[in-house]
C-alpha cells in the first residue's frame, strides 16, 4: 500500500511490527518537529504583524496631527472673519464638529500663544524666531505658527512658534532655541 502522504511513510509499519516505544518514539519526534515549525511560522506572522501595527500607528499619529492642525487653521480663519466683522457661523460649524471628532478621538490641540517659553512647554515648541518686545517679562510664545498636538497623551507635532523677549538694556535679539525632535 502506497502512503498517502510522504511524511506518515516512515510510519508504515509494513510487513514487520515495529516495537512500540520505536513508534511512539518516532511519533513524538513527527509530532516535534510539527510543532517546531508551526512556533517558527507563528514568530515570522507575529513579526509581520508587530511591524504592520507600527506603521498604522505611524499612519494615526499622523492623521490625528493633520485633523488637529486643520482645526487649527479653521479655529484661525474664525477669528479673523469676525475682527472683520464677517459672518463666521459656517466657519463656527465646522469647528464645533471637528473639535467634536478631536475629542472622540483622543486628539488636543493646543495654541501656546501667550504662555512662558520654559519648562515643558519649551520642550514642545520650536522656536522659529525670537523678537523683542517692550514691557514682555521674560521668554513668551508671542506668536504660534502651527500648535501642538497631543494623541493619546503623547505629543505628535511640536508648536512652530515666534518667541517674545523682554528688551533689556545693551541685549540686542536671541537666536532661536533649538530642541531635539522627539521621535
Amino acid at each position: 500500500m502506497e502512503p498517502t502522504n510522504p511524511d506518515f511513510a516512515r510510519f508504515e509499519v509494513g510487513a514487520h511490527d515495529m516495537p512500540a516505544y520505536e513508534l511512539s518514539g518516532r511519533t513524538w519526534r513527527y509530532l516535534k518537529k510539527l510543532h517546531d515549525q508551526k512556533e517558527h511560522a507563528f514568530e515570522e506572522e507575529r513579526q509581520a504583524l508587530l511591524k504592520t501595527m507600527a506603521r498604522s500607528s505611524d499612519t494615526v499619529d499622523e492623521l490625528a496631527v493633520a485633523l488637529g492642525l486643520i482645526s487649527y487653521e479653521a479655529s484661525r480663519l474664525s477669528g479673523q472673519a469676525e475682527k472683520r466683522g464677517e459672518d463666521t457661523n459656517a466657519l463656527s460649524h465646522l469647528q464645533t464638529r471637528f473639535d467634536l471628532v478631536l475629542k472622540r478621538l483622543g486628539v488636543i490641540v493646543e495654541d501656546p500663544a501667550g504662555a512662558a517659553l520654559q519648562g515643558v512647554l519649551a520642550d514642545c515648541c520650536d522656536v522659529i524666531d525670537n523678537v523683542e518686545q517692550p514691557g514682555v517679562q521674560g521668554h513668551l510664545v508671542g506668536e504660534t505658527i502651527s500648535p501642538i498636538v497631543i494623541y493619546r497623551g503623547k505629543v505628535v507635532h511640536r508648536a512652530e512658534v515666534i518667541g517674545w523677549m523682554g528688551v533689556e538694556a545693551g541685549h540686542h535679539g536671541a537666536a532661536p532655541q533649538e530642541h531635539p525632535h522627539e521621535s
